[in-house]
């Protein structure tokens, strides 16, 4: 008993391919017998696979019952196809009978119903995606070492206990944005020193942060009343220049903080262009050196 194994691939298109193994196994009572293997490949992945069965003396393709099937499934009539070997015993031509299902026809068909089913799975994939982040928090981007909604969160913990004093949503924005401004001033001034990422925009009541925003705007111009946690965990020193920015102007009117981001710093350069414009760390940054320069002179 010999055993053979060749094999042949097709590509049918960009992502789907075909892979077949013709395998003889011998001879039995004088005749070949063989069985040709065949995979689908998706995307390079492993998709589908079935076999065909060759008998040189009964001359017909032996199709699994998943083939069979599969061929149900799809609404066709199953009819056994006649089939040849060469001769070294493999599968060298499939003649058709009337109503008979070709195994190209076949293999088609099962292409065809794979794609539909990858083409549903991403679909699925994507909006699994787009619905996951929806649901989280944003992370920080390289700019900066937290999120903007947990120094957000850290900000209104703080208001609540520390300074026992209630902080709207329209103070909350103006208060991260000094902030921000704090520690970009540290040292070097440098885009580095950031505490956040998140971009901040040039809106008609001042800088704000779109995400922080929404995430407390059910509380609308009432005092915000969740007191979520920060999911980060800031250091002694983060926390203290945190502090002494919102201990300086956690007491001041909420309206006069935003003629403050009106009068002075990148917000009305920023806004003259347009609302929602981003207000970018580079510009904050020039703000602050000219104030140095300012205070130096």
């Amino acid at each position: 008993m010999k055993s053979n194994k060749n094999s042949k691939d097709k590509t049918v298109n960009n992502c789907v391919e075909l892979l077949w193994f013709e395998k003889v196994c011998g001879k039995i009572g004088g005749r070949f017998c063989g069985r040709m293997e065949i995979t689908i490949l998706i995307n390079g992945k492993e998709a589908s696979s079935f076999f065909i069965d060759i008998d040189e003396e009964k001359k017909e393709n032996n199709m699994t019952p998943e083939i069979l099937a599969e061929k149900r499934d799809l609404g066709e009539n199953v009819v056994s196809n006649d089939s040849h070997t060469n001769s070294d015993g493999f599968l060298s031509k499939t003649e058709e009978k009337k109503g008979d299902v070709k195994l190209s026809e076949l293999v088609s068909m099962r292409i065809e119903k794979l794609e539909k089913i990858n083409n549903e799975l991403e679909n699925i994939i994507r909006s699994g995606a787009a619905l996951k982040e929806s649901l989280i928090e944003v992370p920080p981007t390289e700019s900066g070492k937290y999120s903007a909604l947990d120094v957000a969160k850290y900000i209104v913990n703080y208001a609540k206990n520390e300074s026992e004093r209630p902080i709207t949503n329209l103070k909350l924005q103006k208060i991260l944005y000094f902030v921000q401004l704090k520690f970009l001033g540290n040292g070097n001034l440098c885009i580095e020193n950031a505490l956040f990422g998140d971009n901040i925009e040039a809106w008609r009541y001042g800088p704000v942060v779109s995400d922080v925003y929404s995430y407390y705007n059910e509380f609308s111009d009432r005092p915000i009343t969740n007191f979520s946690q920060p999911s980060a965990d800031f250091t002694e020193n983060e926390s203290l220049q945190m502090d002494s920015v919102i201990d300086e102007y956690i007491g001041r009117d909420q309206w006069d903080l935003v003629e403050m981001t009106h009068s002075e710093g990148p917000w009305g350069e920023v806004y003259a262009d347009g609302e929602g414009k981003t207000i970018s760390l580079e510009s904050m940054i020039k703000y602050l050196e000219k104030r140095r320069a300012t205070l130096e002179r």
